[in-house]
């Protein structure tokens, strides 16, 4: 299994690379970089540009804290975030548009209300967020102390997740540094080959649910040289098949060279409620320095609490969870090997 996933690695890599791209700096377009100015107009027209060209590499190049609401990327353009660049994420959750409705993937059947982000793609192919810089989700202002524990003040006016890709082929996310996410630092959701290579995720360690690379039913992915630093799960293995259209198994992945940590949950977290099957995986050569729980297969129990569903967690205007019948959650032939645990909790478990 480990030469097949090297070879699917090689395979992804190769694709990948292209020929050479216009470029379209963002400052052209009208970006500045002052946080007192919106410049997501100018990130969107400089990435609407470059997908009417063909496809080309928008730059944000010059130094600096930009704000941003959400850019939506397209079809053969690679975003590049520069060395001492900044993308920061408006304080206004107003200002994150709901998701667009789709006939891709069943858009209102995210478990929380929270159906914003900084950066999406939905059934885009040869995408690349790439560069030295950050993306800063600013979650503090959306949350609040409550007899001491921060909370979030809202589950509909918040960035869900930061970096939302869903029902996409060719993804590339390399090099960038995601910060202090308002929910999960990145969601991918039935996507066709994707590759996150050398990312590094900060979560603020204050705020819940700062997940740091979350899979959902995807299919030839490879996770190499990554950092994670997450409050929640670092790295979450799932189906969601009540999110997509028709279930789809997380299968063909490889997960190597990382370092996972988690604050108060699980360096690796596999399944939950509503996921169908994860198969045909290698995770080897990692580190979990620091976790409550190391390696955690998890299917927990639909309940009700207080009235509403709280696995997966519900709100009054969610939908309840799916009727229809769901397909067995399975984990087949997912290899692990030469992982480096140490866990304040658990170094494994097993919840069914």
């Amino acid at each position: 299994m480990k030469s097949i996933c090297l070879s699917l690695f090689a395979a992804l890599m190769a694709s990948a690379a292209g020929a050479s791209q216009r470029v379209f700096d963002a400052a052209d377009f009208g970006a500045l970089p002052d946080f007192a100015v919106d410049s997501t107009a100018a990130f969107q027209a400089a990435v609407d540009r470059a997908a009417a060209d063909g496809g080309g590499r928008v730059v944000v190049s010059k130094a600096g804290e930009y704000k941003s609401y959400t850019v939506f990327l397209k079809s053969n353009v690679t975003f590049e975030i520069g060395s001492g660049v900044t993308l920061k994420g408006g304080e206004d959750g107003r200002s994150y548009p709901d998701f667009p409705p789709s006939e891709l993937w069943n858009w209102n059947r995210t478990s929380r209300l929270n159906r914003r982000q900084m950066f999406y793609a939905c059934g885009m192919t040869n995408v690349v967020l790439c560069g030295h810089g950050t993306i800063d989700g600013n979650g503090a202002p959306f949350h609040e102390l409550v007899e001491g524990r921060w909370r979030r003040k809202s589950d509909t006016e918040i960035t869900g997740r930061t970096v939302f890709f869903v029902c996409c082929g060719d993804v590339r996310v390399e090099d960038v540094t995601i910060a202090n996410p308002a929910g999960w630092s990145t969601w991918f959701l039935d996507c066709d080959r994707v590759v996150c290579d050398r990312v590094r995720v900060r979560a603020n360690p204050d705020l819940p649910n700062g997940d740091g690379l979350h899979f959902g039913g995807c299919r030839d992915t490879v996770v190499r040289n990554c950092d994670i630093d997450a409050m929640d799960d670092a790295l979450v293995l799932r189906s969601h098949q009540e999110a997509m259209k028709v279930p789809h198994a997380m299968e063909r992945f490889l997960v190597t060279n990382c370092t996972f940590r988690s604050r108060r949950h699980s360096a690796i977290r596999i399944g939950w409620a509503h996921d169908y099957a994860i198969r045909d995986g290698l995770v080897v050569d990692c580190r979990f320095p620091e976790s409550r729980l190391g390696l955690q297969f998890r299917m927990p129990e639909i309940r009700l609490r207080n009235g509403f569903w709280r696995d997966p967690p519900r709100y009054p205007g969610v939908l309840e969870p799916l009727a229809r019948e769901t397909l067995p959650f399975s984990v087949e032939k997912v290899v692990f090997r030469n992982l480096d645990i140490r866990s304040s909790g658990r170094p494994f478990e097993v919840f069914i």
